[in-house]
C-alpha cells in the first residue's frame, strides 16, 4: 500500500534502476512470510508437516495470486489477512499477554493501510467469520483445549479490541481516504465527458 511504497523508495539502488527488483522482492517475501505464518499455525493444531505445507501452500498461492500480484495493493491486502487470520489462531491456542495482542494489532494496521478498500472489507469480512468459528474448531482439533461461552466472550472480546486498535492506528490513512477522495467522490456523478479531461 501507500505505507509500503513510501519505505521502498528509500532502499539502495530503487531510484537507480532497481525499483522493479525491489518490489519483486518484497512481494515474494510477503507472500513467504504468510505461508510461514499460516503452516506455523497448521502445526500448532496438529496437523502433520505434509499437510500443514500443502494447505498453506495451496492458500498462498491460488490461482488468484497472479492477477493480485500484478497490481501490488491487492496482494498486499491478502498477505495482511492471511497475516491476521494466522496471528488470531496463534492468540486463541495460546494467550498472550502482550505478544499476541500486538501481533493482531499490526496485522489489521497492515490490512486496513494496503491501499485496497475493497480487498480490506472482504478481508475483515474473512476475519470476523474466522474469530467466530476458531474457539469451536481449535477445540476440536485440540482437545485439551476445550472451552466454555465465558472463555469464548471473553477472547472474542481482546481479539475485537486489538481490532479496534489497529483500525484506529490506521486512522492516518483512513481520515484522509474518506475527505480527500470518499466525501467528494460522488461530484463526479452526472459530469459531461468534458469534466473528466478538464484539468481544472
Amino acid at each position: 500500500g501507500r505505507k509500503t511504497r513510501h519505505h521502498t523508495a528509500r532502499l539502495p539502488g530503487y531510484w537507480n534502476g532497481k525499483a522493479i527488483e525491489w518490489n519483486n522482492f518484497l512481494k515474494f517475501l510477503s507472500l513467504g512470510l504468510s505461508q510461514l505464518a499460516l503452516f506455523g499455525f497448521l502445526r500448532k493444531i496438529r496437523l502433520s508437516i505434509f499437510f500443514s505445507f500443502l494447505l498453506s501452500l495451496i492458500t498462498v498461492y491460488n490461482l488468484r495470486v497472479p492477477d493480485l500480484y500484478r497490481f501490488g495493493a491487492p496482494l498486499e491486502a491478502y498477505t495482511a489477512f492471511l497475516f491476521l487470520c494466522s496471528a488470531i489462531g496463534w492468540y486463541f491456542i495460546k494467550p498472550s499477554k502482550w505478544l499476541g495482542p500486538l501481533c493482531i494489532i499490526a496485522a489489521t494496521y497492515l490490512l486496513v493501510c494496503s491501499g485496497h478498500p475493497q480487498m480490506m472489507y472482504y478481508g475483515f469480512l474473512g476475519v470476523v467469520l474466522f474469530v467466530l468459528v476458531s474457539p469451536f474448531f481449535i477445540s476440536t482439533m485440540l482437545p485439551e483445549k476445550q472451552v466454555d461461552f465465558k472463555s469464548i466472550i471473553k477472547g472474542w472480546a481482546i481479539i475485537g479490541m486489538c481490532l479496534f486498535l489497529g483500525i484506529m492506528l490506521s486512522s492516518v490513512y483512513i481520515m484522509p481516504f474518506y475527505f480527500d477522495f470518499l466525501k467528494m467522490n460522488i461530484d463526479r456523478v452526472g459530469q459531461d465527458y468534458a469534466w473528466a479531461v478538464d484539468t481544472f
